[in-house]
């Protein structure tokens, strides 16, 4: 998972860069720097009061820098653990393709391109699991995820979200590596795993929203939180086409290997991990003063194989979106034409009404299988701008209290990991290639999507509620506000 020059670094430098206007930037020659632009203290100076503060904190490579890439790689491997086994379970459990002649109707799309028109064509597994077993497999893991989304907040703030997501992202590795040996063992063995695996990943978006809340000032948290978010789509993209490739060769064994690669990437990625992130910018060793002062001083400020490969086509558009719409956005923010509130509601608006508008045009496309790929693209991909809008809602109304909003939010969130397939198979259960059932499925998503995301409109806030800070500790941040 190596980066190039037109990754995620090259953006966090050139976003730091171009915001503030370009004046009194440290100016490297030969590892010298130009003292133009810089005040009595040593701080560089800049225009505009936003600018001013920003130019305190552009450094050729800041703490919150590396901070956000081991996060965005942390979301990576995490999601690569997650969405592996609906590649590999192709290989374990096998499949049968219905041949054309069998279920062509008005009501249904023929197969075709099995190359035969008799039969069914049938792909051996190791494992003799029926479809309600692949269901229960599939599903498992969500059901340990629902159930610590609140611990792994309330963990974060007594504990650190340092240790709770390091711990979570590496438990879950070490779990992905006994995978092959637990399914080999027993089907309820496996189920179990990956149940515990759910457990420990849904310590790690409240966790890591706790942390967020502490590096990330708010006027930047529309940058920042779809590069750092942008690791699920990365780590979705890079899992599926490459547990397929694995699942068909012969590298240990085929579909044990997805286990092993995904399994000890996620332990390599927990050593810089907890060598390089802190919890908190006031406890880093390494962190510069301008940096801190910057953070410190804006930390409560608000302002106004084949199948594979085209199932990772919908993240590739979303993790573009994403970070595309987070630097237009936090452009549009640092030159004031967008208040705080504005602009997370506009991002969730596009996130949202866009694929209800995608999920109706679903309903019409019938059986053209490239038009359906490009509608689903559009669908999934407009759905990134929701990483500078409504998930960073909690760090904007309670910063302190981030970890335990998200472990609550993705806690009702998470219940749709096992709620949507049952509900989907009531719906087109004996239908399972009917049209007519599917487009039932697009229009209760579509519904869903609207009135959800109305109400959502009509009430959110982006201002630091009172409840945020105990009553106790409102003296010292002031102080520590004052001091920086």
């Amino acid at each position: 998972m190596a980066f190039t020059g037109g990754s995620v670094l090259s953006i966090l430098q050139r976003a730091d860069e171009e915001t503030a206007g370009g004046q009194g930037a440290f100016v490297s020659n030969g590892g010298a720097l130009d003292a133009k632009g810089l005040d009595d203290s040593g701080f560089r100076r800049t225009s505009g009061s936003l600018g001013e503060d920003r130019g305190l904190a552009r450094e050729c490579w800041a703490a919150r820098y590396t901070f956000t890439l081991m996060a965005f790689l942390g979301l990576a491997v995490e999601y690569s653990l997650r969405v592996n086994l609906s590649i590999a379970i192709v290989a374990m459990a096998g499949t049968s393709e219905v041949n054309a002649t069998a279920n062509a109707s008005q009501d249904a799309c023929p197969v075709t391109g099995n190359g035969t028109d008799s039969g069914s064509k049938v792909t051996e597994g190791e494992f003799d699991w029926d479809e309600q077993t692949q269901g229960l497999v599939l599903g498992a893991f969500y059901y340990g995820y629902t159930c610590t989304n609140l611990v792994g907040g309330r963990a974060a703030e007594h504990f650190g979200g340092r240790l709770v997501f390091g711990l979570g992202a590496v438990t879950s590795a070490f779990i992905s590596l006994l995978s092959p040996l637990c399914a080999r063992t027993s089907t309820g063995l496996f189920v179990a795993s990956r149940v515990i695996m759910g457990i420990c990943q849904g310590v790690s978006l409240p966790a890591l929203n706790s942390l967020m809340a502490t590096w990330f000032p708010p006027e930047e948290r529309a940058k920042f939180g779809p590069l750092v978010y942008g690791g699920i789509q990365f780590g979705t993209i890079v899992s599926l086409p490459v547990s397929g490739w694995l699942s068909s060769s012969e590298f240990l064994g085929g579909w044990p290997s997805v286990f092993y690669v995904f399994g000890a990437l996620g332990l390599l990625w927990g050593v810089p991990w907890f060598l390089l992130v802190h919890d908190r910018p006031e406890n880093h060793p390494r962190i510069s003063e301008a940096e801190l002062k910057f953070i410190v001083g804006h930390r409560n400020t608000v302002k106004k194989a084949e199948s594979g490969v085209i199932s990772a086509l919908p993240y590739v558009s979303l993790w573009i979106i994403a970070l595309v719409w987070g630097v237009v956005m936090d452009r549009l923010s640092a030159a004031g034409r967008l208040s705080i509130r504005t602009l997370r509601r506009l991002s969730t608006a596009f996130a949202s009404y866009t694929p209800a508008v995608a999920l109706v045009i679903m309903c019409f496309v019938n059986c053209n299988s490239t038009l359906a790929i490009v509608v689903l693209c559009v669908a999934v991909g407009s759905t990134g701008s929701c990483y500078s809008g409504n998930l960073l809602s909690e760090q904007d109304i309670a910063p302190n209290l981030a970890g335990t909003l998200v472990g609550i939010t993705n806690t009702v969130g998470s219940v749709t990991g096992f709620v949507a397939p049952a509900t989907i198979g009531a719906i087109t259960k004996g239908n399972q290639g009917s049209l007519s059932a599917w487009r039932t499925v697009f229009v209760v998503a579509v519904i869903t999507y609207i009135v959800t995301t109305t109400i959502y409109l009509l009430l959110m806030s982006s201002e630091v509620q009172p409840w945020n800070e105990p009553k106790q500790d409102k003296k010292r941040v002031k102080e520590d506000e004052n001091r920086f």
